[in-house]
């Protein structure tokens, strides 16, 4: 099990631990761990909106323009401290071609809004319970949670 690690890893360390993970994990054993969620960026409505949109969904051609459309795109000011960001739509594929086969995911650190619209001073530490989402409303769960959990099984070889 490995909570809140792999984000701080850069691309070498997290190659290094797929590959242990491989080599220590027992057939049908399993992994869990959790992500900074990739897509938690288009909810933020910060710099890492903006770096989402250009890198992911934008052309190329129309790159240029998207800071100017959110007006505090530099908040927050802070030092980056997530190398690595996972979508959860499609980890599973990433953990496959480690030799894993993802059978569950789980939300947390659900956010009501946007964390610039709330402020530091508003921010409640005690994010609710994303368990009891009724299932026509977990997708909203994708975007508003910045963490997610996976839990995988070593395929059999």
């Amino acid at each position: 099990m490995f909570l809140n690690v792999l984000a701080y890893l850069n691309d070498e360390e997290e190659l290094e631990f797929y590959e242990q993970a491989r080599r220590v994990v027992k057939e049908n054993g399993y992994l869990i761990v959790t992500h900074y969620n990739m897509l938690f960026d288009m909810f933020s409505l910060n710099k890492y909106t903006v770096k989402f949109f250009s890198g992911f969904l934008v052309s190329e051609q129309y790159r240029e323009g998207i800071d100017g459309l959110i007006t505090r795109f530099n908040i927050p000011k802070v030092i980056e401290t997530y190398n690595i960001r996972e979508n959860p739509l499609s980890y599973r594929y990433k953990l496959k071609g480690f030799g894993f086969e993802e059978i569950q995911q789980e939300f947390s650190n659900l956010h009501e809004a946007p964390p610039c619209l709330l402020g530091s001073e508003k921010i409640d530490k005690t994010f609710p319970d994303t368990l009891s989402f009724s299932e026509e409303e977990r997708w909203k769960l994708f975007f508003t949670c910045s963490t997610f959990g996976s839990t995988s099984v070593r395929i059999t070889t």
